[in-house]
């Protein structure tokens, strides 16, 4: 998968998480959520920025 997917997989998902916090929970769950989008984030940039820099390393 390219860098970007990755990314654009996590937007999704924290986007999601947050919807069903709002419809479903009524915001109660906001501390948990933010918590959640704030791991996945990581892990997506954990995930991207060692790619993009191997590939400037083997240019």
């Amino acid at each position: 998968m390219q860098k970007t997917t990755y990314l654009l997989i996590t937007i999704l998902i924290m986007h999601l998480i947050t919807i069903a916090n709002i419809t479903i929970f009524n915001g109660d769950w906001n501390g948990i959520v933010m918590a959640v989008n704030t791991v996945l984030l990581v892990l997506a940039f954990g995930l991207v920025l060692p790619i993009k820099n191997k590939k400037k390393v083997n240019n």
